[in-house]
């Protein structure tokens, strides 16, 4: 599946939550919308069935072109994100797939919810280490002090408490790994 991309007109400005409903109004009723970071959450009702299922959008949005990219729950796209608003809009199904994405959407919230507070002088303990390097020769780290989180850059401390080095972590890095924080 590739990217639907249509070109601006000059000194245009598109919310992009217009344009996502813009995209699926002529085709099904749209109940919500939500955007998190680049991905689109959208709850449709599917007129056959009258069931509300999730589609989720990667968008694409610059200065020349708008455009995106669109998956649905029983894709189980690898994306997480999805807010409680919308997944309580969504009605029960038998498809295996958007069960098994919904229910991680849900355990993710608030995982969500706790790293949004981290914070610069925040250290978070990892439940599972993490090495870096081309061959992990570097660590294992399983204590990070937030630097900056906007570029991922947080300081990892040595086991044995004798110093550390300054990495680069991205949210999936620290999701993935399981955290706890300590503001």
């Amino acid at each position: 599946m590739g990217w639907l991309m249509r070109e601006k007109r000059i000194g245009e400005t598109i919310s992009l939550k217009n344009y996502v409903r813009s995209v699926c109004d002529p085709f099904m009723d749209v109940k919500g919308v939500s955007i998190v970071g680049s991905i689109a959450y959208i709850a449709v009702s599917i007129p056959k069935t009258n069931g509300i299922v999730c589609l989720v959008f990667m968008l694409r949005n610059t200065k020349t072109e708008i455009g995106y990219k669109d998956m649905d729950e029983s894709m189980y796209p690898y994306y997480f994100d999805c807010p409680k608003k919308i997944l309580d809009m969504l009605t029960p199904t038998e498809c295996d797939n958007s069960n098994k994405w919904r229910k991680e959407c849900r355990r993710r919230i608030p995982i969500n919810k706790a790293y949004r507070k981290i914070g610069p002088g925040t250290v978070i303990d990892t439940v599972e280490s993490i090495s870096f390097g081309r061959k992990s020769e570097y660590g294992p780290y399983s204590q990070f002090t937030c630097v900056d989180k906007g570029r991922g850059h947080y300081k990892a401390h040595s086991p044995n408490g004798s110093g550390g080095m300054h990495v680069k972590l991205s949210k999936s890095n620290i999701l993935d790994a399981g955290f706890t924080v300590r503001y």
